[in-house]
């Protein structure tokens, strides 16, 4: 069964000079999303799974699918670890 990731609700962020800066409202950190990160913070204003978001990734940077995947699980992972991302079966 596929996994969507989306934006957490309770996340505030803004984009500033090449960058994102997410602010998860329960532990006040500030992650610096850039390069990649940034793309993919933007990808994320909808649900979507992590193929899709390799495919996306994928065209932007001329690179391999199975490449971008792998390159972008740990990224995932984290920002879902720190409250950033939600995972959802469905959209």
């Amino acid at each position: 069964m596929p996994v969507w990731y989306r934006r957490s609700n309770r996340t505030v962020w803004r984009h500033i000079h090449g960058s994102v800066l997410v602010r998860p409202t329960a532990d006040g950190s500030v992650i610096a999303l850039t390069g990649t990160g940034e793309n993919l913070w933007h990808l994320l204003s909808d649900p979507l799974t992590i193929e899709e978001l390799a495919h996306c990734l994928g065209d932007r940077y001329a690179q391999p699918v199975d490449y971008i995947m792998h390159d972008i699980a740990p990224i995932l992972d984290e920002l879902v670890t720190r409250g950033v991302l939600v995972e959802a079966t469905q959209p």
